[in-house]
């Protein structure tokens, strides 16, 4: 699996990974509309942990002005971004998975899966 965010390539293996883009997933894009943020990816690692990614690359062109260097300069305005996003990211897991608890397919999947 490969994606691309912020000028930079990220490949992941297909053996150990189950990654997806979630600031462009549907479910993703239905909350975004109500203020939540998230993070570029969420990724699970050989089936046992849950990994979020959040892409700062520093070096590109939209970093050139001297007010997104400020990130670099006070190191609490790079980390309250990057918290307030794996918080709103959570927040909206949450609620994804009320609304998917909700619907009997997706219990009778969690059902039958577990076995």
């Amino acid at each position: 699996m490969t994606f691309q965010e912020s000028d930079l390539i990220f490949n992941f293996s297909d053996d150990d990974w189950e990654v997806i883009r979630y600031d462009t997933h549907r479910y993703y894009r239905i909350l975004s509309g109500v203020g939540l943020k998230g993070v570029d990816f969420l990724g699970i690692y050989k089936r046992r942990q849950v990994v979020f990614f959040e892409v700062k690359h520093f070096r590109s062109p939209q970093f050139v002005d001297a007010k997104s260097y400020d990130v670099l300069k006070n190191p609490d305005i790079f980390i309250n971004r990057v918290t307030g996003k794996l918080e709103d990211t959570l927040k909206a897991i949450r609620v994804i998975i009320q609304y998917l608890e909700r619907k009997s397919w997706y219990r009778l999947y969690l059902r039958y899966h577990h076995l």
